[in-house]
Parts: structure tokens; sequence; C-alpha cells
């Protein structure tokens, strides 16, 4: 058995004892926070209206909402008695009150009403590549459609002024539907009307065009007839900058039809073009010009 004269007791640390000093006046204080809120409820000639406050009696609540005594007689409780949680605060009206002055604040004229109100849910869209599209086009497949939200709120107010604004429910009605696009990929066929029927092209090029004759007049010191790449020269053949124009390439040209380019030439650079005549007279009647040359598929 330990003899309670030798038991020596140790001194609480400064450190210690602060930080039990600290947490004991935390939770004084958040007790006295929670309960020192309380709800009563004021009934003035048979109207009622609940008044959350801190205020501890009759006397306080009353100055707090600016009720004031020449216009009303206290019923219940004493002015001056603590205040419990839901306490009824009873006043009547007195017979004949006595005039106040203007500025002196009357009872609050408090009003609550229920609104519901249908708002609209915007809907998405959502694009997707299509191949079987021609570029530049788009067509909706599934229209969007807009989904609708219905709120109810409580609102609240005090001698006509909004205190109070709570949302009270909130429901879906309808979802919205989302809205799908096709947009186009495929290049669109471009296509031509020609003197021998329509033709589908690849591209449209703007050249300046001359023109020449298979003869040595045109074509010295290369007198045999051919072409670069081994066709006999005449109309229908062409001289172009394999750059620009790949050789065997179809060519339709308004005003001197479908062609192929098939011959190149030391002067023809660029966006060029030779056209080929059976006379020189020809060829030097259509001189220079700017055509329009369509590169066939």
């Amino acid at each position: 058995m330990i003899d309670q004269e030798q038991v020596v007791a140790k001194p609480i640390s400064p450190l210690l004892a602060a930080i039990v000093g600290l947490c004991l006046g935390i939770a004084l204080s958040l007790n006295w926070y929670l309960a020192g809120l309380r709800t009563v409820t004021v009934l003035v000639d048979g109207v009622s209206f609940e008044h959350q406050t801190r205020m501890r009696t009759a006397a306080e609540v009353l100055a707090e909402l600016g009720i004031p005594d020449e216009c009303f007689s206290l019923l219940a409780p004493d002015l001056q008695s603590e205040l419990a949680q839901h306490t009824v605060i009873e006043l009547a009206s007195k017979e004949e009150p006595t005039l106040v002055p203007a500025s002196t604040i009357p009872l609050p004229d408090f009003s609550a009403e229920y609104i519901t109100e249908q708002i609209t849910i915007p809907y998405s869209v959502t694009k997707k590549p299509d191949s079987t599209l021609d570029k530049g086009t788009e067509q909706i497949v599934t229209p969007g459609q807009e989904g609708l939200l219905e709120r109810i709120r409580k609102i609240v107010k005090r001698d006509g002024e909004v205190v109070a604004d709570v949302l009270i429910m909130e429901k879906v009605l309808a979802e919205p539907v989302d809205q799908v696009v096709l947009v186009g990929q495929k290049e669109p066929v471009k296509t031509v009307a020609t003197e021998n029927g329509t033709y589908r092209y690849r591209e449209v090029k703007e050249m300046l065009a001359t023109a020449y004759y298979p003869g040595p007049e045109c074509t010295a010191p290369y007198t045999n007839g051919l072409t670069a790449i081994g066709l006999k020269a005449g109309y229908g053949i062409v001289a172009v900058d394999p750059r620009v124009i790949p050789l065997r390439s179809r060519v339709y040209i308004p005003g001197y039809g479908i062609a192929i380019a098939g011959d190149v030439g030391g002067a023809i650079k660029g966006d060029q073009v030779d056209l080929c005549y059976e006379t020189l007279e020809e060829a030097i009647a259509f001189g220079r010009q700017w055509v329009k040359v369509y590169i066939l598929e």
C-alpha cells in the first residue's frame, strides 16, 4: 500500500495547462452559441409569427422587434422572465393607444408565399464526321429538344421586402435531348459541261495559253512530229510544265476542247500551257490568252 504522504503531486507544465484552458474555452463558447439561439412565437391579437433570437427576456425581444409598449400590453410571460425554447410572447392591443412619433418602427408585417416556376434546360449539340456527305454540308439526324425543370420556392417578406428566398423543391420534368449533327467529310464531286458531255474534274487553274503547230517554224530542231511522251503532235495535244500538270493528264480547255497533257516546252514554265494546232495560221490567230484549264479525273 502506498502511503498518501509518499504521493508527490507533479506540477502541470505551462504548455499543457494552456492547451487544456483553450479546449475548455472553445467547448464553453460552442455550448453558449448552440444554447443561446432560441425560437419564440410572438402572438399579437391572435396573429402569430415565429422569431429566432439570442435575447433572454420578453422585454429584450420586443425591443429587438421594435414593438412600442405604448400600443400593446404584454399578457405573457413577464417582461423580465427568462425565455425558453418555443416560448409564446402574447400581446394585446391597448384600447386607447397613445400616439407615438412617426419615426417609431411599427410591428413587422411578415408574409410568406410559395412560387412555382418552370425553367427550360438547354440541349447540347454533338457533331459527328460523316464520309458520305460532301464537305461543307451538315445533316441533323436527331433534333435537339429542351428539357424542363420545375422549382418551388418560398418567399418570406417583412414589411413588403424579401428577407428570405428558400428553394423548397427542384424536379426535372423532362430531360433535354441532345442534337446530333453529321458533318460532311467527302470531297464534293465537281463537274464541268463540255461540247462532248459532262466531265468530273479534280482541279481548275487559270493559265496563260499560247499556241504552236508541229512544224519546223514552231518545233525546230525537233521536227519528227512526236511529243515528249511519244505521241503524234496535233490538235488535242497540249504542252505543260509537269510540275504543275502531270504528263498524260486529261484536261478540258473551253474553246479548245478535251486534250492530253502530252508535251513539254522550254518556254512553258509554271501556270502556262501551249495548245497544239494543225496549221501555223491557227496558232498565230490564237495568240496569247488567259484560259481555264480543268484537270479531269
